[in-house]
């Protein structure tokens, strides 16, 4: 397959050329000047072509919960991610619950189908367990009873019923003050990020002595920054040693704070996540999940009876959309928080930026970040216009 575009985003600048694709690869980008082949296969010009969203953190989309216990729901999840730019992702489970091994083992179940083909979906990379060995004083949307005290045979139970699929968890740091299940994680795996957090900034420095990799939607759901004790957040902003997740639709964290996060850190520190969950996507309205009632405003806030905010009801792409026209960051550099950083944390050497040798992971946009379609390794998965089906249960309050 050959793809013309004038505007290819790449690891070394904005490129106009053509992509050519060989077996779900790049096995070539040729510069506009030497194009000899005035034939290919889609043109986009007058469009960017930028590399696949890899997403770390998602709880769902559309009606379709990371909590399911059906292995269809997940790959209809999938689809639906490749129908917002998403070529891959982690699924983010996590919850305490009396399904909890089940969840695991349906998603496990999905990934594993997944090694057999694709059918227009995004590749699911692994799981993301964000809990639940959180801080109760944190715990944003998560219920007291869905979280636990850190524990390596929980943590052990939970790897056998995912079958090894567990890539990523998320942890309070200080309820581990002895780092005994980061050490563990690490021997199996598994990458550690911290959220969901009342840490100092001492406690939480110690842990990314003790192997934390990531920082949680950071600035969200941790002990803040204060003129005297700069807390977890200020520690994660400070390391260079970490990358720092962070959800940029502006609502989570303001225009200026992402400005003030921008300016202590690179943007080359940070990865963008959608923190969707299955509301997001959902016309504004108030829904019942597993008990609970949320409301989505007509601003787009996922809210709980409360006021917390609880998750986000937009995706990536609003992301990517923000940082361009409002903060009005280069998308060289945007593309690095979407996809360079999410593959260079997880080792995905063959994803993360359009580069020969890579996966065809690509998605067109207009001028305006719409979506245009979206390529996964080499397939077109997606194009402007394609239904999108929400889970026929998820106006069921009965429903898993």
């Amino acid at each position: 397959m050959k793809i013309r575009c004038n505007e290819i985003v790449t690891p070394t600048g904005v490129i106009d050329g053509l992509v050519v694709i060989e077996n779900k690869r790049i096995v070539q980008i040729v510069p506009a000047e030497q194009i000899t082949d005035t034939q290919w296969d889609q043109d986009w010009q007058g469009y960017k072509l930028l590399p696949g969203l890899i997403d770390i953190h998602t709880h769902g989309y559309y009606g379709y919960s990371a909590l399911s216990v059906k292995r269809e729901d997940f790959h209809a999840l999938s689809h639906l991610m490749a129908a917002i730019g998403v070529t891959s992702y982690l699924v983010t489970a996590g919850d305490h619950n009396a399904a909890e091994m089940e969840n695991l083992k349906a998603i496990a179940q999905a990934i594993e189908d997944q090694r057999h083909g694709l059918n227009q979906e995004a590749r699911m990379l692994g799981i993301h367990m964000e809990g639940p060995f959180l801080n109760p004083n944190r715990r944003g949307a998560f219920q007291p009873e869905e979280l636990l005290a850190p524990s390596i045979a929980k943590m052990q139970a939970y790897m056998e019923a995912s079958q090894g699929q567990i890539r990523y968890m998320t942890l309070a740091p200080e309820l581990d003050p002895q780092g005994e299940l980061i050490r563990f994680c690490r021997t199996q795996n598994v990458l550690l990020s911290g959220g969901h957090t009342v840490a100092t900034y001492d406690e939480y420095n110690q842990a990314i002595a003790q192997g934390l990799s990531c920082s949680t939607h950071t600035g969200n759901a941790m002990r803040q920054m204060d003129r005297r004790e700069p807390g977890a957040y200020g520690a994660a902003l400070l390391s260079d040693k970490i990358y720092s997740e962070v959800i940029c639709d502006l609502f989570h964290i303001s225009l200026p704070m992402l400005e003030i996060m921008f300016r202590i850190k690179p943007m080359s520190g940070f990865i963008m996540i959608s923190d969707s969950g299955p509301m997001s996507g959902m016309p504004s309205g108030t829904y019942t999940i597993r008990g609970h009632r949320r409301t989505i405003s007509e601003a787009g806030l996922v809210l709980l009876e409360d006021g917390t905010i609880a998750g986000s009801s937009k995706n990536m792409l609003y992301g990517v959309k923000n940082l361009a026209e409002i903060l009005h960051k280069p998308i060289t550099e945007i593309v690095k928080m979407t996809s360079e950083n999410p593959a260079r944390l997880f080792k995905l050497e063959h994803k993360g930026a359009i580069e020969v040798g890579k996966d065809a992971d690509l998605i067109v946009v207009d001028q305006q970040y719409q979506l245009m379609s979206t390529f996964v390794e080499g397939v077109e998965a997606y194009r402007l216009h394609d239904p999108m089906t929400v889970n026929p249960d998820f106006l069921n309050p009965d429903a898993a």
